[in-house]
């Protein structure tokens, strides 16, 4: 998956990004695993200690544990000995890569960056550090170097969010988006998109254009050029 794939940009590569409950929100907390997550959010906690402030039995909540832990939610951090107990109990903490997925502050706080960088540099710089960036990321998923084929690329554009069917049209091949996985960057800054071409430039290892459409409902549509035996971006 996409998020595998780019794991090593994370400060704890070993960790992948954890299963998605179905919703977390209100229904979600009150049921017995949402409970346990909650507070285990606010600090590290054990078996005990939370069957007791749930009401729910020690089974009940180990059984919850082995998921949140297998789901990448949790992991088991130092051992402490509760009063009047034997052997020092595990203590389970909130993981890293939970917080990084319930954080709803790096979508607004990096489109005001965005927003902020093409008011100071200008719309050309800003639209070369997109490129940029899409390449770094096109790196990152492919760390070898190696070409993606085009079905390959298209599954990771769809992890991302795109719907993309693909057209020929008098010997060009063309990507093209019922929708657009960044359309709130297009709508701050459109040369956004050329980051986007420039990621699938990296993953194909071909040249590609951008053709989006901006007008109401952002589009990608990406035209991928005759290959030329592109070295791998740097």
């Amino acid at each position: 998956m996409f998020f595998e794939r780019v794991r090593a940009t994370f400060p704890d590569p070993s960790n992948e990004m954890p299963v998605s409950p179905p919703e977390w929100g209100s229904a979600f907390l009150k049921t017995p695993r949402g409970q346990i997550l909650s507070l285990i959010r606010r600090g590290p906690s054990t078996a005990a200690e939370l069957a007791e402030a749930t009401g729910i039995t020690p089974n009940g909540v180990r059984s919850q544990l082995l998921i949140l832990e297998r789901d990448g939610w949790i992991r088991p951090g130092g051992r402490r000995r509760l009063a009047g107990a034997g052997k020092p109990s595990t203590e389970y903490e909130f993981s890293p890569q939970g917080e990084r997925l319930l954080s709803a502050a790096y979508r607004p706080f990096l489109l005001a960056l965005l927003e902020s960088l093409r008011d100071r540099l200008g719309q050309a710089e800003v639209a070369s550090a997109l490129e940029a960036a899409g390449r770094r990321l096109a790196a990152q998923v492919r760390p070898d170097g190696t070409a993606l084929d085009q079905e390959g690329a298209i599954a990771i554009l769809e992890e991302m969010g795109a719907s993309i069917s693909v057209t020929e049209e008098g010997g060009r091949v063309l990507l093209q988006g019922t929708g657009c996985p960044i359309g709130d960057m297009v709508a701050i800054e459109p040369k956004a998109c050329e980051g986007l071409a420039s990621f699938v430039s990296g993953l194909l290892h071909a040249d590609v254009r951008t053709i989006c459409e901006h007008q109401g409902r952002p589009r990608c549509r990406f035209e991928v050029l005759p290959s030329t035996k592109r070295k791998r971006p740097g």
